[in-house]
């Protein structure tokens, strides 16, 4: 859109839960006699629960959350409410409030995992007290309230992220019909424009597509079946061969479909589809790769209690890790783009709508989009890179103090699957 052809919304009204003045401050009082309230007993029993060691528990654990949550919960929108029924300016800037809807998600999310949390821990310490401190573990709590969080960053990137895509023109500024165009479909380029090369790449690419799908549809049905492998190994195995079977089917078969016509095109939604699941299987078998790097570290490196550590309930901890750990990048990759607007160029100069691409195409700021690229990307690379590196650096220093050249050759064989 041309400078100048409408103008954008940079903040908004609210309008409160009334406009009657004589209101005004009775609601005022109120509400602050609550938000007061709500955050003293928060915060005492956060301190409570902080500084008692005798309550230093699973049920109290959650407990501290749920107040810490509660606490924060109220502090995002409360004091804004606040001063809007002393001030006759209810003004909320444009980031503002995409940051209030992004916590107030967070929170609300975050708060009904937790309780789930809660409601579990009461299960397990009726329904089975006497494995109660085993089967609710400092690691476990842990994991149920850092997959709460998790869930939470998810769903409110995902809310927020389409909520930065829209955008909003004053009521009496509507733009006219015709002003501005935006991208409904993209055009791939592809890997070339030869036309002579186009049918053996086809091959080329099928052959590679069919051999990928068929060696790990046979893996996984072998796995399945064999009672034999269902070891820590051959699950995170299993697992691997989804994600890689998954992986080439998100973009092969429409490449493969671009090679025999004459229409490299995709929609807009397709577009973003596409994305969201190239990096959620993307980040996923780096995550993947890590837990198989960490299962065969422990075979080599404490063979004794191998099947204590690595325990189903551990081995299923790592791949839920994992794919929580995907989603949330994914969502953040794909919530981030759908903010962008793309005006007039569509061509994408690559085979699949990939992130850099996308963010050439831009006629917005894509500021956010580097860092969170930068940021995230940086996480999903370097987090892997360095559990896989160091895994195999002890392990290395393992086999090379065995003695033998069997018991070397045997270790070396058990990590042939994550080679």
């Amino acid at each position: 859109m041309a400078p100048g052809n409408g103008s954008f919304v940079t903040e908004f009204i609210l309008v409160g839960l009334t406009d009657l003045p004589g209101l005004q401050f009775p609601l005022f009082c109120l509400f602050l006699v609550m938000y007061m309230v709500t955050v003293l007993g928060n915060l005492g029993l956060i301190t409570l629960l902080g500084l008692n060691s005798h309550l230093h528990t699973p049920m109290y654990f959650f407990l501290f959350n749920l107040s810490f949550i509660d606490l924060c919960y109220a502090s995002v929108f409360t004091p804004k409410m606040l001063t809007n029924f002393i001030s006759m300016k209810n003004i909320i800037s444009y980031r503002g409030c995409i940051t209030q809807l992004y916590f107030f998600c967070f929170f609300v999310i975050s708060e009904c995992y937790v309780l789930t949390s809660m409601a579990y821990d009461r299960y397990v310490a009726i329904c089975n007290p006497l494995l109660y401190n085993v089967v609710m573990s400092p690691r476990v709590c842990s994991s149920l309230m850092l997959g709460s969080y998790l869930m939470a960053f998810s769903g409110a990137m995902a809310h927020t992220g389409c909520m930065l895509r829209l955008t909003f023109y004053p009521l009496r500024e509507r733009m006219a019909p015709g002003n501005s165009s935006f991208v409904a479909a993209f055009i791939l380029v592809g890997l070339t424009d030869l036309p002579d090369l186009q049918l053996p790449l086809f091959c080329l690419f099928l052959v590679m597509y069919v051999v990928t799908v068929l060696g790990n549809l046979g893996l996984i049905t072998l796995i399945g079946l064999n009672s034999h492998l269902h070891t820590p190994m051959y699950f995170f195995l299993f697992n691997l061969s989804c994600i890689d079977f998954c992986y080439a089917s998100v973009f092969t078969p429409k490449m493969l479909t671009h090679f025999v016509s004459k229409k490299n095109m995709i929609s807009y939604m397709g577009c973003m589809t596409q994305l969201y699941f190239f990096c959620f299987f993307a980040i996923s078998e780096c995550y993947v790769l890590t837990s198989m790097a960490y299962d065969r570290y422990v075979a080599i490196y404490n063979p004794l209690l191998y099947n204590v550590v690595m325990s189903p309930r551990v081995c299923s901890s790592l791949m839920l890790g994992s794919y929580l750990m995907a989603f949330s990048g994914a969502m953040a990759h794909t919530g981030c783009m759908l903010r962008l607007t793309f005006c007039d160029a569509n061509t994408i100069n690559h085979y699949f709508c990939d992130i850099l691409p996308l963010l050439q195409l831009s006629c917005t700021s894509t500021y956010v989009n580097e860092l969170v690229v930068f940021i995230v990307g940086g996480i999903n690379v370097i987090v892997p890179s360095v559990t896989i590196f160091v895994s195999y650096g002890f392990i290395l220093s393992s086999i090379l103090r065995i003695s033998s050249t069997e018991g070397r050759s045997k270790a070396f064989n058990t990590c042939s699957s994550h080679i």
